[in-house]
Order: C-alpha cells, then sequence, then structure tokens
C-alpha cells in the first residue's frame, strides 16, 4: 500500500511539473515496463542470483546479462548491498549515489566483458532490442526512461572514470569509503 502511496504521489508531482502527459497512469506504466524482456537478476534480499532460461544455448545477450548480474552478486558478498541500502534509506539523494554506484560498477563489468568476450559479429544480437519492449518503451514518456536508465549511465561514467585513475583497487576504494 505505501509503494502505491508513493507511486500516486510521484505521478501527481511529474504530471504537475509536466514530465509525464496528464493522462498517463504511473503505476500501469511502470507494470508494462516491469514485464520488459529481462533474462536475470540478482535479488540482494535473499542473496539469490535468478537467469531466465531460454533453451539448452546461451544466447550474446544472456551471456552479457549474466556478467552483469554476477557482478551483483560479488558486490554483495563483500560489502553487503542489504546493510549498505539500509544505511541511505530515507536520503533520497544517497540511494540515488548508492544505485548509480551498484549499477554503474556492474554495466562497466558488462561492458568490459563484452569487448573482451563477444564477437564483433555478436554485438547486433547483444543490442537487438525485442519488438515487444521496442513498443512500450516507445509509449514510456522520455523523462521516465531518463530516469530509469541514470543509475547505469551516470554510474557507468563514474566507474569507468574512477577504474582509469586507479584500477578496480580504487572502485574497491569508494564501496568502502561510500
Amino acid at each position: 500500500a505505501e509503494v502505491r502511496a508513493d507511486i500516486v504521489d510521484s505521478e501527481r508531482l511529474l504530471k504537475l511539473l509536466g514530465l509525464i502527459p496528464l493522462n498517463s497512469n504511473l503505476l500501469e506504466i511502470e507494470a508494462r515496463l516491469l514485464e520488459l524482456s529481462t533474462s536475470g537478476m540478482y535479488d540482494y534480499e535473499l542473496g539469490a542470483l535468478q537467469m531466465l532460461d531460454e533453451g539448452d544455448e546461451v544466447s550474446v545477450k544472456q551471456e552479457a546479462v549474466y556478467s552483469h548480474e554476477y557482478t551483483h552478486l560479488l558486490q554483495d558478498a563483500n560489502f553487503d548491498l542489504s546493510e549498505l541500502y539500509k544505511s541511505v534509506n530515507g536520503d533520497s539523494d544517497r540511494e540515488m549515489a548508492l544505485q548509480a554506484l551498484i549499477d554503474g560498477e556492474a554495466t562497466f563489468v558488462e561492458s568490459t566483458y563484452a569487448m573482451q568476450h563477444i564477437s564483433v559479429d555478436d554485438v547486433t544480437d547483444l543490442v537487438a532490442v525485442d519488438p515487444k519492449d521496442r513498443a512500450v518503451l516507445q509509449a514510456t514518456p522520455v523523462f521516465l526512461l531518463l530516469s530509469l536508465n541514470w543509475p547505469y549511465s551516470a554510474g557507468y561514467a563514474f566507474a569507468n572514470a574512477t577504474w582509469q585513475h586507479g584500477g578496480m583497487a580504487a572502485l574497491d576504494a569508494v564501496w568502502r569509503d561510500l
């Protein structure tokens, strides 16, 4: 019930600011986005890496997603994501910064993995968007897409810059002193 109330409040604010159309239903938009093709996720509360089985062959996209999600598992094992989330609870700026570090580093590792292990011929498969997902994305207000992507893009830029200046030791230092 609390999550629904937060979504209703967010919808009201986004409409007042003109960031989403007045006839939008944020709950429906978020539900459609959650239904997008997802091949895996790491649940830090359960400590479980979950990958959807899509047949006998592992696709290039699944391989890349696995490297991203496995990074979350390693982050949790080394830095206890549950405790980190608890430590920033209620401070939206710190929550967003933590989310950017988590997803940015995982995106950095995924990109590095892809550059080292995925052939140029397979890049098209890696970046392909399922047509039904494309329709959902095209129907989603741009502001929401940008805000959902922010932890990945800004976090990647931060992780990459940190790594450029000191490698994994520098990234680990960020984790140790948020």
